[in-house]
Formats: structure tokens, C-alpha cells, sequence
């Protein structure tokens, strides 16, 4: 300390820093067992230093000193930082895929909880299964992967065991997120009662949505949508193996429909009715190498196994750079950085300089098939690069939404070598500028990042847009959420956000850091976008469209039933809420004492929520903070509830409700 204490305290001799006090942190080394001398620092420190004085505190004590000594109002500085260790999400692909499935799911099971709860008392979901799934998922949120040496000694059973035991944390709340979905959707069942076998769909959103789901059928039959009596579309995606038993089905098929205009929060019935024996969707082969619908028409490039062209037919211009190095939707693996750790790879400054990196774009690429069906157009595409034997590309154009649906299907090796993967979007945008959807908002990086912030890459909790006044162009990952914008993660550093092209880099996975953090993953991976464009800028839209992509719609099996349904049997909303805000979640109160919504405005202006039911009174309602605390009472009454919010405001409300149903209204 007698060396570093000096240079520590010269960052507080700026003439702008009124106080007399600093706050030292970080004495003692992370991921180690607490040192004893740590206790006697201070006293350590004053029997051999007459200044500065040294005293052991809290954070908040610390920060009440420096206001008392500060000589006027202390300077708000507002603004993002930018992620730096968010890199380590792609250390572990798969798992950190199945963490952000589990982030969206798990609101789902506390809304199809909470919903079903409302309305019948005598219901409730498994509390303690729910907090079990929280604290997995925020335990493998921590910053660490596994040992320290994991980099020297890969295969030590320390490196190996910790970090099996991360990746189950989330395998742990996967489980624990579907039996609860399973639990309510069971628990809805003894209120919804087809007189048909039927397939439920629900929605935990606040607005109502058409989205894609996948069922298993028996083989002799179809979907029908009970309002209309019109037959729904399916593609059949694979006939299931079986043994023929008599009374037990004629085997199953596993198909993928669209369930439209599913109520907001709230669910819809689809009829299921004995049909000739289901056999391969009937797809219609489609000629040379131009696929489209309504919204798109896509080139693709065989070479690449990707995409050369997208023309929006709604804009009337053509979406992809077709001067960028890389192909749309081409995976690009990258070497380089092997003499780590004496590059900037490592850290930043120290004298360190950035590697020589090598980008291997896939080639090897073919079209395997492109075909017309039933919800929309199918392409299947294959490809290969370096260390990765197998990239199996599925392009979807549905009828009737503008959207691109991509996945990727990945197999890869093992590599010790410094590694690095990404999937390639060089929109076509002159001028480009770069915005995300954050936790709260959207964050341009050009204009509200803070100084000093990371500027290579990205952690989009939604959504990635380029854009400029006449084109917008969109893409949430699913499922690798760290993105770069202009250029793959160089090493660089920058100090400002000048991005080299106007091109969306996915970064799938990588290596880099070299302590905590695993030294190589192989094996399958999966990795999906949605991807859409429009006239101009709309964040709020933006958000409506990844969260309908991050949020998939579950479905449940109904067997007929010849008792009275209590609900509606075709469809119901059992909240409506203005959808203007986004509903974050629907739970019960920690407390027990009614339920709490949690309602974030995503628009950015201030406005009036009102919330509805049409089987649900409201019967008092207060005001809370994140720990449920209740803060004042809002006036409740009747069917609705109304108060104000202010721009990206999230609020927590409790509500205590009384359930209005009457058994056999449903009829």
C-alpha cells in the first residue's frame, strides 16, 4: 500500500473533487479464501501512517461521508458503460442459449401461475420450485466459469467438475421453469373444458399475438380452429417410431403451426379432429435460387451455404451490402491471438498490442432444398469452416409476417487455440448508426455511452437495430446474445464508437479470457434470429418484436370433456393491459397478501396504464418498489385499474383481486 496508495489518490487531486474522502475497494483478491491481515489492515496502516487515515466501512456510509464533505451538489453523470466481462457468455454457448431461454420462460410460468391462482383460490403455484429456478439462474449469472486454471489444465478435475456444476445450474432451472409451466397449465385445465380434444396456446404477453408452435399430432389428423371452423396449416416436421398397439394412436407426427391472434394473457383453443392419415407436408419445389413472400425476396449464395440478397418489396431496396467481405448469414470462424497472454486480447492497456486475427468464412456451401408449405417458405442450406465440420442452415419466410426466421445448427470441435465464431449480417445502410434494447430502454453507443466504456462488443438484452432516417434493419438473437457492430472483436479498445461498416456481427462463442473461463467447447449448438426491417427507427416497436420472438407462446394437450367449462372454450384474455408498457411479470406476492405486476413503459413517453378483466375484480391496489414494500394505495374498483408511468419507468403494483368466475359461464 505504501507504493500504490499514493498513485490510487491521484485520480482525487482533479481541482472538481470537493471532498476529502475516497473509497478504496478491491483489497482483497477475488475467488480467494479471506485473508486474516485483511482485518488488520487498518490498524496496521495508522500505527505506521499519520495520513491518510484509514477506516473499515459500507458502501452507503462511505458515499454520506463524501456528500457531507462536498462543497456543493455532487455532478450526475448519465449514461451506459458498455459491458466488459459480458464476453465470458460466449465461453459456454450452449449453456448461456439455454440461460436466455430460461430468462423469458421463467416469467412465463409466474404470469400462467399467477393467472390461474386469481381465478381460482384454491390454486396456487409451487413457490418454492419458482425461487429454485430464480437462484440457479442468478447464480450462473455470476461472473465466473470454472477454476482458475482452467486455461493450463482443461482436463482437471477441478476445471471439468466446476464446470459441469455451472452448466447445471441452468439445466436445473430449465426443469424447474417447464414442470411449472406444466403445473399451471394443469391447473387451467379444470377451467377450460373442450368438448373436443384440442390444443391450448397461451400468451404471457400484454398484447395479443400470432407466433409459431410446434405439437405432436397422432397421424390421422388435423387442427382446426373452432371459431371459424377453418382448417389450420401445419408442416410436418417428422413422423415419430412406434410400436402399433391396438387403443393406444396410430403413431405420431411432429408439426409446426401458426396460432394467431392468441388473446394477451390470456389463451386460445384449437380443435384437433380425426383426418386421413398425415403424410410429409406438401411442399411445393421451388426453381433457381430466389425465394420469397409478400414482405421479402432472398438471393442465396450456394458457395456460402447464406444469403446474397434481401429486397424489401415494402421499401423497395435491397437490404445486404453486397460490397461486404462476408455473406448474410455466413459463419465466420476467426484464429488468431496464440501468443496470448502478451496481446490485448488479455486486457486492456499494459503496453499490449492487438493480435493478428484470421476470419475463415464458411464455404463448401450448398442449397439443399427450398420449398413452399403450408405456413411459409422453407430453405435448407449446409456448409463448413474450420474446426467446424457441419453449419445446417434453416431459412423461414412465413406468409403473413414480415419477418426472417434463420437457425443455425452447428457441430463443432474442440480447439485450444484462441478462437472466435460469428454470424455475419452486412446490412445494406448508408451512414449507419448502431442502438440496442437494454434492460430499461435502447442505448445508441455513439451519443450514450460514458467514457471509458467497452466499445467492442455488446450484450443486447433484445434486440440490435442499424438504421438510418429512411431504413431500419433488426435482429434478435436468440440465442447468443453478446453482438459487435462494424467489426468483429479486434482487440482494440477503442476510445470512441466508430464502427467500420454498417454490418451486425452475432458473436457466437469465443475463448479469450484466460482464467475462470473454459479453454475450448465443442459439441452441437443451436443458434436463431429474427430478423426485420421498415421505413425508420421505432424502439418501441423493436421491443414488441424481440419480446414476441424471445417469448414463445406454450401449448398444452386437452382431453374432451363433457363437464361445463368455467372459462370461455375457444379463447380468453384474463388481463388487458394498455399496451403501450410492457408487463415484465405476474406473480404472487412474496408476502402472500394478493399478486404483484411488475409493468415497464418501453416507449419512452409518459402515460395512463389502465389494466381490465373481464373476470377479475380489483379489489385494493398500492403502489410498491422492487421489494415489494407497499408505497401508497392507488385508487382500485370494479373490473379496472388505471395510474400513471413515466418514460422507461418500471413500476410494481400490488393488487388484491377477487375472482368473478361462475362455474359453467364458459359455456
Amino acid at each position: 500500500m505504501r507504493d500504490a496508495l499514493p498513485v490510487f489518490l491521484q485520480a482525487y487531486t482533479r481541482p472538481d473533487y470537493d471532498a476529502s474522502t475516497a473509497i478504496i475497494f478491491g483489497t482483497q483478491l477475488e475467488n480467494t479464501p479471506l485473508a486474516k491481515e485483511q482485518s488488520e489492515i487498518v490498524a496496521t496502516f495508522d500505527r505506521r501512517f499519520a495520513w491518510p487515515r484509514l477506516e473499515f466501512s459500507t458502501v452507503h456510509l462511505a458515499m454520506q461521508q463524501i456528500e457531507r464533505e462536498w462543497k456543493g451538489e455532487i455532478p450526475v453523470v448519465r449514461g451506459d458503460f458498455g459491458p466488459y466481462w459480458e464476453d465470458g457468455y460466449g465461453a459456454a454457448a450452449a449453456a448461456t442459449a439455454l440461460h436466455r431461454e430460461n430468462q423469458h420462460r421463467i416469467s412465463t410460468a409466474e404470469v400462467l401461475g399467477a393467472a390461474v391462482s386469481a381465478l381460482d383460490v384454491r390454486v396456487h403455484p409451487d413457490q418454492l420450485m419458482l425461487d429454485d429456478a430464480w437462484r440457479n439462474e442468478l447464480v450462473f449469472d455470476e461472473h465466473t466459469w470454472t477454476y482458475v486454471g482452467a486455461t493450463a489444465e482443461p482436463e482437471h478435475h477441478q476445471s471439468v467438475d466446476q464446470l459441469a456444476l455451472k452448466q447445471a445450474r441452468v439445466l436445473r432451472a430449465h426443469h424447474d421453469i417447464e414442470e411449472s409451466i406444466q403445473r399451471g397449465w394443469a391447473q387451467l385445465e379444470a377451467l377450460v373444458k373442450p368438448k373436443e380434444s384440442s390444443i391450448a396456446v397461451f400468451n404471457s404477453l400484454n398484447w395479443a399475438r400470432s407466433g409459431l408452435v410446434e405439437t405432436d399430432l397422432s397421424a390421422n389428423s388435423r387442427i382446426v380452429d373452432p371459431a371459424t371452423g377453418a382448417d389450420v396449416p401445419f408442416e410436418v416436421l417428422w413422423k415419430g417410431e412406434g410400436i402399433a398397439l391396438p387403443g393406444f394412436g396410430s403413431g405420431n407426427v411432429r408439426v409446426r403451426f401458426v396460432a394467431a391472434g392468441v388473446p394477451a394473457v390470456g389463451y386460445r383453443i384449437y380443435s384437433v379432429k380425426p383426418a386421413a392419415p398425415v403424410k410429409a407436408s406438401s411442399f411445393a419445389p421451388t426453381a433457381g435460387n430466389v425465394v420469397e413472400n409478400q414482405f421479402y425476396r432472398v438471393t442465396l449464395d450456394p458457395s456460402s451455404g447464406s444469403i446474397a440478397g434481401i429486397f424489401d418489396k415494402q421499401l423497395g431496396r435491397e437490404l445486404v451490402d453486397s460490397n461486404s467481405a462476408y455473406r448474410f448469414g455466413s459463419y465466420l470462424y476467426v484464429t488468431g491471438g496464440d501468443d496470448y497472454p502478451n496481446n490485448s486480447l488479455y486486457r486492456f492497456g499494459a503496453g499490449l498490442k492487438p493480435p493478428v486475427l484470421t476470419i475463415h468464412a464458411a464455404k463448401s456451401g450448398n442449397v439443399v432444398s427450398t420449398k413452399k408449405g403450408p405456413i411459409g417458405t422453407v430453405v435448407q442450406l449446409t456448409s463448413s469452416a474450420p474446426n467446424t465440420p457441419s453449419i445446417q442452415t434453416e431459412l423461414l419466410l412465413l406468409d403473413d409476417e414480415k419477418k426472417i426466421l434463420i437457425t443455425f445448427k452447428v457441430h463443432k470441435d474442440r480447439a485450444l487455440s484462441r478462437e472466435s465464431a460469428y454470424i455475419a449480417f452486412p446490412f445494406a445502410i448508408s451512414n449507419p448508426q448502431f442502438t440496442y434494447g437494454s434492460q430499461s430502454g435502447w442505448v445508441n453507443p455513439a451519443k450514450d455511452e460514458l467514457a471509458g466504456g467497452s466499445r467492442e462488443w455488446y450484450l443486447p438484452t433484445t434486440w440490435a437495430s442499424v438504421f438510418n432516417p429512411q431504413t431500419v434493419a433488426t435482429v434478435v438473437p436468440l440465442d447468443a446474445p453478446l453482438t459487435t457492430f462494424g467489426d468483429i472483436v479486434r482487440a482494440q479498445w477503442p476510445a470512441e464508437f466508430k464502427p467500420k461498416s454498417s454490418t451486425i456481427f452475432s458473436w457466437l462463442m469465443n475463448n479469450y479470457w484466460g482464467t475462470n473461463f473454459p479453454a475450448w467447447q465443442g459439441g452441437d449448438f443451436t443458434f436463431r434470429y429474427a430478423i426485420t426491417s421498415g421505413a425508420g427507427l421505432d424502439p418501441a416497436a423493436a421491443t414488441r418484436f424481440a419480446w414476441n420472438a424471445l417469448t414463445p407462446l406454450e401449448r398444452d394437450d386437452l382431453s374432451p370433456s363433457q363437464d361445463g367449462s368455467t372459462l370461455p372454450e375457444q379463447q380468453a384474455s384474463v388481463l388487458e393491459i394498455d399496451p403501450e408498457v410492457t408487463l415484465l411479470t405476474w406473480k404472487p406476492a412474496e408476502d402472500g397478501d394478493g399478486s404483484i405486476l411488475r409493468i415497464q413503459e418501453s416507449a419512452g413517453k409518459s402515460s395512463k396504464v389502465k389494466i381490465r378483466s373481464k373476470f377479475l375484480s380489483f379489489e385494493k391496489s398500492w403502489l410498491c418498489n422492487l421489494v415489494e414494500d407497499n408505497q401508497s394505495e392507488l385508487p382500485a374498483g370494479g373490473d379496472a385499474l388505471s395510474f400513471p408511468i413515466q418514460p422507461f419507468q418500471v413500476l410494481s403494483i400490488r393488487v388484491r383481486t377477487k375472482s368473478q368466475l361462475q362455474p359453467g359461464q364458459g359455456k
